[in-house]
């Protein structure tokens, strides 16, 4: 049981940093930055758009919250994320290095079998 407990949590490790990690992909997307904007037609005060940035990748799981946060940056405190997208991102990522794992577990039996040193 302890041989599969250490890469089980190496894995888990891994797997959390990378999805903290994946929030430095940036991506962006059209959103209220304040409502001072004037509308040439009419004259009234409309919501001004403006680009924002994202995080998170594959699964985008951040957005800058114009309105109420500091504009162009992400913020824990200010900005919204979604959990359920970070778990996704989090699974993608699990699922990832454990593939790699066991890939790299059956490659060492089979070169083991053949007499084969690493």
């Amino acid at each position: 049981m302890k041989r599969l407990l250490k890469p089980f949590i190496l894995i888990f490790i891994l797997a959390w940093t990378a999805n903290i990690a994946s929030c430095a992909v940036q991506g962006e997307y059209q959103g209220v930055v304040g409502n001072l904007c004037v509308d040439a037609e009419t004259g009234a005060n409309i919501n001004c758009y403006d680009a924002l940035p994202t995080g998170g990748f594959p699964i985008v799981y951040a957005w800058d919250q114009g309105y109420t946060s500091v504009v162009g940056s992400l913020s824990i405190v200010e900005d919204k994320f979604v959990a359920k997208l970070i778990w996704a991102n989090f699974t993608i990522y699990f699922l990832l290095f454990s593939a790699f794992n066991f890939g790299r577990h059956k490659f060492q039996l089979t070169q083991s079998r053949n007499g084969k040193s690493l």
